[in-house]
């Protein structure tokens, strides 16, 4: 391996370069310039020294067991940052989002896929407390991206294997005839044969699984001021946040929940993560990938779609009444004082129109009166959530909290809804959580 002083040329020690020089001159330069190099030598030494002592020093706190340095403590909080960043912020976290610190927030992270990884840089030095800040350049220091990556995906994988197990209550078996227990909870099943499942997937003239599917409604219309308010969906939500035992009447969320231990509240990203998640586990996909190996459906894209168009359009009141709805049914029953406030072509053709029709405030085709987007399909369904004007939730602010302990998912067995309404507890208003920037 070469000496970096091996390379190093006259004008980067500070010497004069002059190429009319005579001969005695050049002789001067060049021992000026192996002086300098020997000091600079001598420098690499002291440096490498100094490094190695304060890596001698550190305390046994300070590794972890395989004697990895774990720089300013941060695996301690390494699993909380991820979890909470997964499941409030972004769904889909690449090594290289991890670099240097933007210099502001990007004007449309939707524009291409280097604004979008901008975005999610953005959103770590935001989201992850200042002290750790000096970690989160990927060149610098590796081991923090490393280690976010991997609990990033651990705990998607935690939070798919809580919703496959929970899955069987969610749906009410009864009302769906040729789907058994084994077929939902069971990871490497073939669902990719059952046409109950298929058709929750896929409107009967789409030719691959939709990108707004059935699941998606709380009727079998694809009406787009509904979007994102079928029962399926919101209880993947609550169950993400609360685990599955609140799925069960009169139930609270227990306090090891990584909706109470992460602080998490029901936002764009939130939804869209929900939205993914019910189309995974209801698929024929038996590995998750940021497109299905079996299904082919675009996870990662169609995320990112649903971001854009809540996010996009957040100030409109059909959008609001959306969040309201789902919000308001995740939160039921929830102690308020834990929670913090709201906040090919035929593929193309499809998400196109449907945009066209949310942007709009369009529901069909046509202009129709307003419906309350919460409102489920005929028993054996809840009953439906009031709509309640309320203010957009803004990205910005949801940046500025950082939680840092350890999540840990709810997994104890549902007790079976048997088709019944279930009654919660609804508070008043919600209460704003304490959002001082995090230097600590």
């Amino acid at each position: 391996m070469s000496n970096p002083t091996d390379h190093i040329d006259a004008e980067s020690l500070g010497l004069a370069v002059n190429l009319g020089a005579t001969r005695e001159e050049l002789i001067a330069s060049l021992k000026d310039a192996q002086l300098a190099i020997v000091e600079l030598a001598k420098e690499k030494q002291s440096l490498m020294q100094e490094n190695a002592q304060l890596r001698a020093s550190m305390t046994k706190k300070g590794r972890k067991a395989g004697g990895e340095l774990d720089q300013l403590g941060y695996k301690n909080h390494i699993v909380g940052f991820a979890k909470a960043f997964l499941l409030n912020e972004e769904f889909f976290v690449p090594l290289g989002a991890f670099g240097p610190k933007p210099t502001g927030q990007i004007a449309d992270p939707f524009l291409n896929d280097n604004e979008y990884t901008s975005n999610i840089t953005w959103k770590l030095y935001a989201f992850i407390p200042e002290r750790f800040h000096s970690l989160l350049d990927y060149k610098i220091y590796s081991s923090f991206a490393k280690d976010f990556v991997h609990e990033h995906s651990e705990g998607r994988s935690a939070v798919i294997k809580v919703i496959r197990k929970a899955l069987p209550t969610i749906l009410n078996l009864k009302d769906y005839p040729g789907v058994d227990h084994a077929l939902l909870v069971g990871a490497s099943s073939d669902r990719s044969k059952c046409p109950a499942l298929v058709k929750l997937l896929k409107f009967p003239n789409d030719k691959k699984p939709s990108v707004y599917p059935p699941i998606f409604f709380p009727s079998s219309t694809q009406n787009m001021l509904e979007v994102f308010t079928g029962h399926i969906v919101k209880d993947i939500h609550k169950i993400m946040f609360y685990g599955p035992g609140c799925l069960t009447s009169g139930a609270k969320p227990a306090s090891n929940s990584n909706g109470i231990k992460l602080n998490l509240q029901v936002n764009e990203a939130s939804v869209a993560a929900a939205a993914i998640l019910a189309r995974f586990v209801l698929s024929a996909d038996k590995q998750w990938a940021s497109t299905g190996l079996v299904s082919k459906i675009e996870y990662e894209k169609d995320y990112r779609t649903y971001c854009q168009m809540l996010i996009k359009n957040k100030d409109k009141a059909h959008v609001q009444r959306i969040m309201k709805a789902i919000r308001s049914y995740v939160l039921e029953g929830v102690d308020r004082n834990h929670v913090a406030d709201d906040e090919d072509d035929n593929g193309t053709d499809e998400i196109s129109d449907a945009l066209r029709r949310f942007e709009l405030g369009l529901g069909e085709e046509e202009p129709e009166t307003e419906e309350n987007p919460g409102e489920r399909a005929p028993t054996p369904q809840p009953p439906a959530v009031p709509a309640v004007h309320e203010p957009a939730h803004n990205l910005e602010e949801d940046l500025d909290g950082a939680p840092g302990a350890e999540a840990a998912v709810e997994a104890e067995e549902p007790a079976p809804r048997g088709g019944g309404a279930r009654r919660g507890r609804r508070g008043g208003g919600v209460a704003k959580r304490a959002r001082a920037k995090a230097t600590r």
